[in-house]
């Protein structure tokens, strides 16, 4: 690992770090607005007493509250986890290459965050996304047919990706967004599926996400 991959690795952390914690604080105070809003729908329904309306408020506020607090403390055991793979990766120095060829690409509207979906050949998507594609998209050199993504093993976060082949025409996908994003694949995941199905593969895989965390 050079100096510059250093540098890099070190930058991508505090990256993912930040958008972990923003997601979680912003999941939570979601979460906690939406009981408390349900608590406030149980007042206006019971009128039976005014003390049941304000439990019932008070404790779906309570629930949000904890649960809250759940996502927060399982987000911050994450980011702990991330920083020690990235630790474990600057002491050892190694970097790892993969190398695809691509035949289409495909992106959803999202103003904050760079996404791409990429057919990689034999019914099998690669999604991409982060900070680590806005150099190559910027310089129109991506996506390409072939490119090579540089990670750094422990940690698996994606240092830059190096174009290469024939530049792609970036399609617009139906992406699907919503209740699980925070759940949704990873930068770097592999799943079955094409672009001309796209909606009904992510829908699949989201159905065996959601089986899997019962």
């Amino acid at each position: 690992m050079e100096g510059a991959e250093r540098a890099l690795l070190s930058l991508r952390v505090q990256q993912r770090l930040e958008f972990m914690r923003s997601g979680a604080i912003g999941g939570a105070t979601t979460l906690c607005v939406l009981l408390s809003g349900c608590g406030g729908c149980l007042t206006c329904a019971i009128t039976t007493s005014l003390s049941t309306g304000a439990t019932a408020t008070g404790l779906a506020a309570l629930a949000g509250l904890v649960l809250g607090a759940v996502i927060v403390l399982n987000e911050s055991r994450r980011c702990r986890q991330l920083q020690r793979a990235a630790t474990l990766d600057l002491e050892r120095g190694v970097v790892e290459e993969a190398t695809f060829d691509a035949t289409r690409a495909a992106a959803p509207m999202c103003d904050n965050m760079h996404i791409l979906l990429l057919d990689v050949g034999s019914q099998t998507l690669l999604l991409l996304w982060g900070d680590h594609l806005e150099e190559p998209l910027r310089s129109r050199a991506f996506p390409s047919s072939r490119f090579t993504i540089i990670r750094a093993p422990r940690c698996g976060l994606h240092l830059k990706v190096v174009p290469g082949g024939d530049l792609l025409e970036i399609e617009s996908a139906d992406f699907r967004d919503g209740d699980d994003v925070d759940f949704g694949p990873e930068d770097g995941h592999l799943f079955p599926g094409s672009i001309d199905t796209l909606h009904a593969d992510l829908e699949a895989w989201f159905a065996s996400r959601r089986r899997q965390r019962r």
